[in-house]
């Protein structure tokens, strides 16, 4: 994948929809890329790594919370935001189920940024609500299945 699709995906994310091409290329550059076999575990739940956020490249995950799917992301989508705005542990597990690329952004990374654009502080604040509800309403279908 060339520097203009990794911008595309950038652009693609509401996140970072507002950013220009040259702020993209910053970001890019301190992202690393990881690549992960269909199967194989990028989060678990209750882990505490300071890995904070993940933009999915190719491939599709499939997000689990005590073992029951409750999402599945791909190319565009990101994951792992939440361990940016607090020293937690993971809330999910986050598993390849077929061969995946990530961006992947450190905590710390993703704070300067932050603390560099508000914008982009409420835009996460905004998708980290929408996930909690989504996650909520998740779980309270899981338990009136039972």
């Amino acid at each position: 994948m060339d520097e203009a699709q990794f911008l595309s995906l950038f652009k693609q994310n509401p996140l970072f929809a507002h950013y220009s091409a040259a702020q993209l290329r910053s970001i890019m550059d301190s992202a690393k890329r990881r690549d992960y076999p269909a199967d194989a575990p990028i989060l678990s739940e209750g882990d505490e790594s300071n890995v904070g956020f993940y933009l999915i490249v190719r491939g599709k995950v499939e997000v689990r919370k005590g073992g029951q799917p409750i999402a599945q992301l791909g190319p565009g989508a990101h994951f792992g935001e939440g361990a940016v705005l607090q020293d937690t542990s993971r809330g999910a597990d986050v598993v390849a189920t077929e061969p995946t690329t990530c961006l992947i952004l450190t905590r710390w990374a993703l704070r300067g940024l932050l603390q560099d654009d508000p914008d982009l502080a409420i835009n996460m604040f905004m998708e980290l609500a929408r996930r909690l509800q989504q996650t909520g309403a998740a779980v309270e279908g899981q338990r009136s299945k039972r």
